[in-house]
């Protein structure tokens, strides 16, 4: 699928919304692909610590597909 890949930096804190426990001012490197045909995310990779207990070097990858679809989200363990 062709996409545009954006990136840059922010502050952990920045995502407080989508993360309550987000911890102040750790940097994290934010790279997102949007689809070219209709500007929809397919992938966002956050790199980098978000909350003070994760581990060095975190790096986690959201695909995103079936939008507008019922889903059920577990927490990992």
């Amino acid at each position: 699928v062709p996409t545009f890949a954006l990136s840059g930096d922010i502050a952990s804190d920045d995502l407080k919304g989508l993360v309550p426990g987000a911890a102040p001012g750790l940097p994290l490197h934010v790279t997102a692909w949007v689809r070219q045909s209709d500007g929809m995310p397919v992938r966002v990779v956050l790199a980098g610590d978000i909350i003070a207990s994760d581990a060095e070097g975190m790096v986690r990858q959201l695909d995103l597909r079936d939008f507008n679809k019922a889903v059920t989200i577990e927490p990992p363990m």
